[in-house]
């Protein structure tokens, strides 16, 4: 979804910018932003024209959590009914209210909500605009400004337990008013029995210290941990807490799909990391797997203390349409604290 997302808004672009055959429409697009009030020259008689005559907001500065909301004005100086057939802005964080049918001559209004929640610093956000109109069919409108945070959290709001349990230390998190006292109500966790916290009081109406420490042993978790302040724009400070907690050696992921999916697929192989969370160095004592069915190559990894394993299908002995589940076992020097395995 993400790719398919990303690759339309950037064609839409190139569209506009760069395609020598739709000059015509680039300067009508442009024409509208200033005001245009007379149809572009070619179009056809009847036809919707939707002008935009302010399509960018600036908000100056707003505090974190507050809701920045303008109205954009959207006219049609054509001759036929202009329909909006839908507002997309280009995240969760902005909500959309508008007429979907504009008169001709006539002029409708897009109010577009922007919660500033999670965000500080420069923001811009921008809205598109599907409408009827065949040479303009889509419009831009950006809401852009600063936003002033209300809570400095610091280092950071996510995180992270990786490795080796015994090497895991208490992490802190800062937190600081800017420009108004705030009190903290009370610390609560979805993560309990897994991480533990507390809250300490570095100056009263100020600054206090959020103390993290993992508890597990082994295992894997996502969770936060939620502080209630008395703050009237900053109710609760939400902390991301991530747990990856790993053998002296581990390795990952712990099933792979090789083979080919389709005859109009090319053979999928897979790549296999076999990475020690020790400081010495690791060794490949062993690989146990069938040959008939796999090849697996190695190759030292160059950001990490460990090893690649590129597991390659040998198809020549499979029947078409077959499908077969192995198992590769890892052995390494010095030895794990559990047993290696990868599911093929």
């Amino acid at each position: 979804m993400l790719v398919v997302r990303t690759f339309s808004k950037w064609f839409a672009v190139a569209l506009v910018c760069c395609s020598p055959a739709l000059h015509a429409h680039t300067t009508s697009a442009q024409e509208s932003v200033s005001g245009r009030t007379t149809p572009p020259a070619g179009i056809t008689r009847g036809s919707a024209v939707m002008v935009i005559p302010e399509s960018r907001f600036d908000f100056g500065e707003a505090d974190e959590g507050s809701v920045v909301t303008h109205e954009f004005t959207i006219r049609n100086i054509g001759k036929a009914p202009l329909h909006i057939h839908k507002v997309s802005p280009d995240c969760g964080c902005t909500l959309a209210d508008y007429d979907r049918t504009i008169p001709p001559q006539g002029e409708g209004k897009i109010t577009l909500h922007l919660n500033l929640t999670g965000y500080k610093g420069s923001v811009q956000k921008v809205t598109t605009v599907y409408s009827s109109d065949p040479q303009n069919p889509r419009g831009s409108l950006v809401m852009r400004g600063r936003v002033r945070i209300l809570i400095d959290v610091t280092p950071t709001s996510h995180v992270s337990f990786l490795g080796l349990a015994q090497q895991q230390s208490e992490q802190t998190v800062e937190l600081k008013g800017v420009s108004q006292a705030f009190r903290v109500t009370g610390v609560e966790s979805n993560l309990e029995g897994r991480v533990a916290h507390r809250l300490e009081t570095v100056e009263e109406g100020r600054h206090y210290r959020l103390k993290i420490s993992n508890l597990m042993e082994r295992g894997e978790y996502i969770g936060h941990i939620k502080v209630y302040t008395d703050m009237a724009g900053k109710r609760e400070i939400l902390i991301r807490v991530k747990g990856i907690l790993e053998g002296k050696i581990a390795v990952g992921p712990k099933v792979v799909l090789i083979g080919k999916p389709s005859l109009q697929q090319p053979v999928r192989n897979a790549r296999v990391k076999v990475v020690s969370n020790l400081k010495e160095r690791m060794g490949i004592a062993r690989l146990s797997y069938d040959e008939r069915l796999l090849k697996v190559t190695q190759q030292p990894l160059a950001d990490r203390n460990g090893f690649a394993l590129e597991i390659t299908p040998r198809l020549e002995n499979l029947p078409p349409g077959s499908k077969e589940q192995t198992l590769l076992t890892i052995e390494t020097e010095p030895a794990a604290d559990e047993k290696l395995e990868v599911q093929v």
